[in-house]
């Protein structure tokens, strides 16, 4: 038997839909504890951005349950990433950007030391968006409104202020 392909679905209407089906919702936060070991309470928040991107979402979709563990699945993989991400540097470095050296003899010191005085070399406008983006791990969006920016020019700039650390770093 052919089966009859799905009408498309405005974007809204599919984020509806999730949040009014508690078993698809369930569903997708026991997928992202098995398979990624994100707790309830963060694979709640996981699915919230993910309602807020299928809103976002440019024009009609045409599967709305593939279109949902695609986003949802790129939102785990980010969460997990900014969860090692700041795992790995929150006690490095503290709320106003500065880097401190909890073994200052132990393997990576000298890179820490780099570390810290490239920092101390380039702009705080700089270290605040670097802090903002890969140690909060907040989005391009949330970083620019953060820093009073346009959202469309923040990739550029994160750019531009790594370049700047490279450089200070560089032997």
């Amino acid at each position: 038997m052919d089966e009859v392909p799905e009408q498309p679905r405005a974007s809204v209407e599919v984020a509806e839909a999730l949040m009014a089906n508690r078993e698809q919702r369930r569903r997708l936060s026991t997928y992202a504890r098995v398979r990624f070991g994100i707790v309830e309470e963060d694979a709640e928040d996981v699915l919230q951005e993910t309602v807020m991107d299928v809103i976002r979402a440019a024009g009609p979709i045409l599967r709305p349950d593939g279109f949902i563990f695609q986003v949802f699945h790129a939102k785990c993989c980010r969460h997990l990433r900014r969860r090692t991400g700041r795992r790995a540097v929150q006690a490095l470095v503290d709320a106003h950007g500065t880097v401190h050296l909890s073994a200052p003899d132990g393997p990576g010191s000298e890179d820490l030391l780099a570390l810290k005085q490239g920092l101390a070399r380039i702009s705080s406008r700089c270290r605040a968006l670097l802090r903002a983006y890969y140690l909060e791990g907040k989005s391009l969006r949330e970083t620019a409104d953060e820093m009073s920016l346009a959202g469309t020019g923040v990739w550029n700039l994160i750019n531009r202020c790594l370049r700047r650390l490279r450089q200070c770093l560089e032997p």
